[in-house]
């Protein structure tokens, strides 16, 4: 049986298959409920439900961290997968060229059990690394012109047909979104000011592959053929000391969470972030892992 791990830097692309079907005008689905805002203990989300015709979706944008990165989810029966990949394309607004992802396909927990798809490292303007570009590489600011030029989000999961939710201007919900995120790094001890300055971020100095490792795999979940997707965060000190490791989102129970931070304790070796003036200070590090057992 295959065991395997990977540790995906953030706002990198995935490799998706080419071939997807023939694209068709999207079903369009209108915003029927005002954005709601949740603070979550280590992530705020934006929240709206879209409808038509025989369609409904439930759309969440997160962020765990301020930037201009996001998370997406939709909830609905138009991401309905019969694998827990799947490859998506995600555009907003008129971008030309969309986003092209590995979504994570799961199941709501509740009485409807709707199908999910969890899709991660998009912008709105639609920028991207490029694939040999260092991981330390900034990218640019996204303005709020940008975010009140986006007024759709245009998605295509695996084989199905294409799908656009009218959200309308993004302007109003991107800077509710930018308040819950600095409440968030307070929360957490930061200073958002400090965070916003830096000219370098912390980073790993060893191998990330090396933090986790194919004989790690936790045997009941191997013997089970579990798969896990677990996102974290260390807390980087001045001197590059790693902290503490906090479990931002999982796919599975704590067996892949718990084991994960244990581990990143463990084998992490950080350089420190470094403030506008380019003194070491305490900040943070945030990317995920994928544990796989067989075929993901």
């Amino acid at each position: 049986m295959v065991r395997s791990l990977a540790l995906i830097p953030l706002g990198l692309a995935l490799a998706v298959p080419s071939a997807l079907a023939a694209d068709k005008p999207p079903i369009s689905l209108a915003k029927v409920s005002k954005w709601e805002i949740n603070y979550d203990e280590d992530s705020c989300h934006l929240f709206a439900r879209f409808a038509g015709g025989k369609e409904t979706a439930l759309l969440a944008l997160t962020r765990d961290a301020p930037g201009d990165w996001l998370e997406m989810k939709v909830f609905g029966k138009m991401v309905k997968s019969e694998t827990i990949a799947m490859p998506v394309q995600v555009a907003f607004g008129a971008q030309p060229k969309p986003f092209k992802r590995e979504a994570v396909a799961v199941t709501a927990t509740g009485k409807d059990k709707l199908p999910a798809m969890i899709v991660h490292g998009l912008r709105l303007d639609g920028w991207e690394y490029s694939a040999k570009s260092s991981e330390q590489l900034v990218a640019p600011r996204l303005t709020p012109d940008v975010e009140s030029e986006v007024t759709s989000i245009t998605f295509k999961a695996g084989s199905n047909q294409r799908y656009r939710l009218e959200t309308g201007s993004l302007a109003k919900p991107m800077s509710a979104m930018r308040t819950c995120t600095d409440d968030l790094l307070r929360h957490w001890g930061f200073d958002p000011a400090t965070e916003a300055a830096l000219s370098r971020r912390a980073a790993a100095i060893n191998n990330p592959g090396d933090w986790l490792r194919s004989n790690d795999f936790p045997s009941k979940a191997l013997s089970r053929g579990n798969n896990g997707l677990v996102r974290f965060r260390l807390d980087v000190e001045a001197d590059g000391r790693v902290s503490a490791c906090r479990v931002l989102y999982r796919t599975n129970p704590d067996e892949f969470a718990d084991l994960s931070c244990k581990l990143l304790m463990q084998r992490a070796r950080m350089s420190p972030a470094l403030d506008a003036a380019g003194k070491p200070v305490r900040s943070f590090y945030i990317s995920q892992i994928k544990w796989m057992s067989g075929d993901w």
